[in-house]
């Protein structure tokens, strides 16, 4: 079993593909391993024979890691390729692991894509001569348009949303509160409709 062990870890640390293993390739490994434990707790942990025994579960146990993580690599990096057929060479649990991993990817775009949906439809202009806009009525009514007169940095408003930074002549729409003090600063004046 030490053999097939090396070769399967050999062959994939040499390959970008998945290599063929066949389905009940890990059990036999861990029931292998087991046996080589339960034949070290048998023996006399003086012995050469413990020395020997114990090098063979350490360098086992080192493939048998390295394999799975050579092939969990392969499998995310298979999982991001839009293919529908997973490759003939993964085995049965593999086969699970990138179809949920693709059904995760998939569900990750789709909020990405909802939420970049929803950025860009309550983006607020702040760019010279541009009017700041909301789109709530509530909003609307708590909001002052100004005019900016001063170079101002960006703000965290009352309502906790970010707004600038602003330069003169920029037209914007504030919180009722933050437009009062930039107007009793100085550096804005109500725009009246």
């Amino acid at each position: 079993m030490y053999a097939e062990l090396f070769t399967a870890w050999k062959r994939e640390k040499n390959s970008e593909a998945v290599q063929p293993l066949s389905n009940d390739f890990f059990k036999k490994i861990s029931e292998y391993l087991s046996t080589l434990k339960e034949s070290r707790s048998n023996e006399k942990k003086e012995s050469n024979m413990d020395s020997a025994n114990r090098r063979e579960i350490d360098y086992v146990e080192f493939m048998f890691s390295d394999l799975l993580k050579m092939r969990a690599r392969k499998i995310v990096l298979l999982s991001l390729k839009d293919s529908v057929e997973a490759p003939p060479d993964l085995i049965e649990i593999e086969v699970g692991l990138i179809n949920s991993l693709r059904e995760h990817l998939k569900e990750y775009r789709e909020q990405c894509a909802q939420t970049q949906t929803t950025f860009e439809a309550s983006a607020e202009k702040t760019h010279l001569g541009k009017v700041h806009t909301t789109t709530s009525t509530q909003e609307v009514s708590s909001l002052m348009l100004l005019r900016i007169l001063q170079p101002i940095p960006k703000l965290v408003g009352v309502d906790l949303d970010e707004y600038g930074p602003f330069q003169p002549e920029d037209i914007v729409s504030l919180p009722r509160e933050n437009a009062l003090v930039l107007i009793a600063r100085g550096a804005a004046s109500e725009v009246k409709p």
